[in-house]
């Protein structure tokens, strides 16, 4: 079992890698010197640079990093982000009257745990999850939205707590969202009603007035899943007004495009369907085949069997039939009236029996040669 290496203290170990290399200090230690690195970086111990010790064998003067007061590396923090300062909302629009409506609906919505404005229950309300502090903007942008879409055949409403941008039967789902970011020491966020059952809900985060402008397709995506992201960044939402609004008039080419792109879908699906029916009945068939001519086979065995017993039992009659007439068998009914009326009739039958087994190796023989031009089956 390997036993852990007994470490000097910080202040030992700081004048013994000042001192002598690292590879001497290791060999003496028995440790390698990746667990020396390790054991000075996580006691905050400075090392000696690269060239340091050849410095010094040169004769030339070299500086002694000061150990450090703290025993725990600093760590490094990453530089405090600008706030974001959002652009001043452009009132030379009117607002409709579903913006409108939506400010109402949420003049006095509470908060949620994430700083945003929990959404009114009752009413047809834009779809909106922003803070209090960038309602009005987003609201300004809706009716920019709105405004611009005025002589295109796409329509913004709202239906079953969705808002759709509609042409005809083709639509997508909007909805603006504002960024947020998490803040300490936030006040705790009371309750609706007053109720020994319910607690105030401490705050997570507030907002940061970045809004994003989410687009989605009914029935394709999950919640959370969109198909085209329009954010502030360098280049405001304002600014990118005209790009939402030809992607939004885009509504009934794309929506055409995507069906053609589905009938095309399901033409190749239902000829790839078709092909593997074919297939599997083709299979059948070769199966069904197969197992056809199996029997057929087994059959020309057997009747050349049957055959074969059967010229046994006519010889074993003509056998029997002729000891009968020499003499060689003497039953009580030999000599009598029935015996010769008997005999005529197995002597018929002995004489039949070539003709029907001719009969049979010819029915026989026409369809073993129809079995000698069967094709071969793959």
């Amino acid at each position: 079992m390997r036993r852990s290496a007994a470490w000097p203290t910080r202040e030992d170990l700081y004048e013994l890698v000042w001192a002598r290399s690292s590879e001497q200090i290791a060999a003496e230690r028995g440790v390698s010197g990746v667990a020396l690195a390790k054991r000075c970086a996580a006691m905050n111990i400075p090392k000696p640079p690269r060239g340091y010790w050849a410095k010094r064998a040169a004769g030339q003067k070299v500086k002694k990093h000061p150990l450090p007061v703290s025993s725990r590396p600093k760590q490094k923090s990453a530089a405090p982000r600008a706030p974001y300062v959002a652009p001043p909302v452009n009132s030379e629009v009117p607002w409709p009257s579903l913006v409108q409506a939506t400010d109402r609906g949420y003049r006095d919505a509470p908060v949620d745990v994430w700083g945003r404005l929990e959404r009114p229950g009752r009413g047809q309300v834009l779809d909106v999850m922003v803070s209090r502090e960038a309602l009005h903007r987003a609201l300004q942008l809706y009716a920019l939205i709105i405004h611009g879409l005025k002589r295109s055949p796409v329509a913004l409403l709202t239906e079953q707590g969705r808002t759709l941008a509609r042409a005809g039967q083709d639509e997508i789902r909007l909805r603006i969202k504002e960024q947020v970011q998490a803040r300490d020491g936030l006040p705790p966020i009371e309750p609706n009603y007053a109720s020994p059952w319910t607690t105030s809900r401490p705050q997570k985060a507030v907002g940061t007035g970045r809004l994003r402008l989410l687009v989605s397709v009914p029935g394709r995506y999950r919640f959370g899943d969109y198909a085209v992201q329009f954010r502030d960044g360098k280049v405001p939402l304002e600014e990118q007004l005209e790009s939402i609004l030809v992607y939004l008039q885009g509504i009934p080419r794309r929506a055409a495009e995507e069906r053609e792109s589905r009938r095309r879908q399901d033409e190749a699906r239902f000829a790839e369907q078709r092909r593997r029916e074919e297939e599997q009945a083709r299979l059948a068939a070769l199966q069904a085949e197969r197992e056809r001519r199996r029997q057929e086979t087994l059959a020309c065995h057997e009747s050349l069997h049957a055959l074969a017993r059967q010229w046994e039992d006519t010889e074993r009659l003509r056998a029997y039939l002729a000891a009968l007439d020499r003499g060689l068998l003497e039953p009580e009914s030999v000599g009598t009236e029935e015996y010769h009326e008997w005999r005529i009739w197995a002597g018929q039958q002995l004489e039949a029996a070539p003709q029907r087994q001719a009969a049979q190796i010819r029915s026989w023989a026409i369809r073993i040669q129809e079995m000698t031009r069967w094709e071969p089956l793959p």
